[in-house]
């Protein structure tokens, strides 16, 4: 059985949290050597919140039956930025 990272957020509940105001952050995967890239609201990148788990990939990610991909885990910080982390 595969651990599911200590609060990482869901895509439900990033869509909950994400407003206008909300401060984010992406940290791509070190392959990429891309700065991450960082913003307010909405204009999120798609790949991002398509690639941040639903609650059914959640399950099947803790059961061990999940497709091997590499996602965005997402999580809040104590300042009410969401951090997006890419990796597998």
């Amino acid at each position: 059985m595969n651990n599911w990272p200590e609060g990482a957020l869901t895509r439900e509940d990033v869509a909950e949290l994400l407003d206008d105001t909300v401060a984010w952050t992406v940290e791509w995967c070190s392959g990429s050597r891309m700065a991450p890239t960082e913003g307010r609201g909405h204009v999120l990148p798609d790949e991002v919140l398509r690639g941040t788990p639903t609650r059914a990939k959640r399950r099947k990610f803790e059961q061990g039956t999940q497709e091997h991909r590499t996602w965005f885990f997402a999580f809040a910080t104590t300042t009410g930025r969401i951090v997006f982390r890419e990796g597998p």
